[in-house]
């Protein structure tokens, strides 16, 4: 689908000058106006956004692909909760922390590319927060698979996330790979971490 330029245009750039730049509400609006309209949403030249709000995108179901702009600083809880139709979703290395359950929902998700695993950018401890399945949240929904994930090496510490089944490759961009990161994530048959990570557990055995 089109898109409105003005949404990614860049500053002091002419056409910048000539209209205003679309706040993300109002790109929702438009997402909802046109619900049978398959949206590829680019935002990565936009200047502007520096925090994508709880809820905002949530049922957004005509949204396929998602790119945020390097501006971007936090991702709330369920911002992108029961986008179904998103399968490809790119969260820059400038997110610093992500919400639980921000892609809960997303149950055709097939790519995804994230600064850190877990909640915060800046965790160096393990437990339910540092695990990949954590921002898909502990809500049941289609097409989410109910996974297991240790985050220390005892029986006890453990939760559980539903983890789109339609996901097929992941990409990490920094911050610290900790204990049962990837733990029972089955459904992944791509891994790739970045040389930026700050440090891996050494539970390394205990990632798959």
């Amino acid at each position: 689908m089109f898109f409105p330029r003005r949404c990614c245009q860049q500053e002091g750039s002419e056409a910048a000058q000539k209209e205003p730049i679309l706040e993300i509400s109002e790109l929702v609006e438009i997402l909802k106006k046109y619900p049978n309209v398959k949206v590829n949403l680019d935002l990565s030249q936009s200047k502007s956004i520096t925090i994508i709000a709880p809820n905002i995108f949530e049922n957004c179901t005509n949204l396929t692909s998602l790119v945020l702009p390097n501006t971007t600083t936090s991702v709330g809880k369920e911002a992108f909760k029961n986008c179904t139709g998103l399968t490809d979703c790119e969260i820059p290395e400038s997110v610093t922390t992500i919400g639980e359950g921000a892609l809960s929902g997303c149950s055709s998700l097939k790519h995804l590319t994230i600064p850190f695993v877990g909640g915060n950018k800046e965790a160096t401890i393990s437990n339910e927060t540092t695990v990949f399945g954590y921002i898909f949240g502990s809500k049941s929904y289609k097409g989410g698979n109910k996974t297991q994930q240790f985050y220390k090496n005892i029986s006890s510490d453990y939760a559980y996330y539903y983890i789109p089944s339609s996901l097929i490759s992941v990409s990490v961009l920094g911050g610290n790979i900790l204990y049962g990161s990837f733990y029972n994530c089955i459904e992944l048959s791509d891994i790739q971490i970045s040389d930026k990570i700050q440090g891996l557990d050494e539970g390394a055995n205990n990632y798959l």
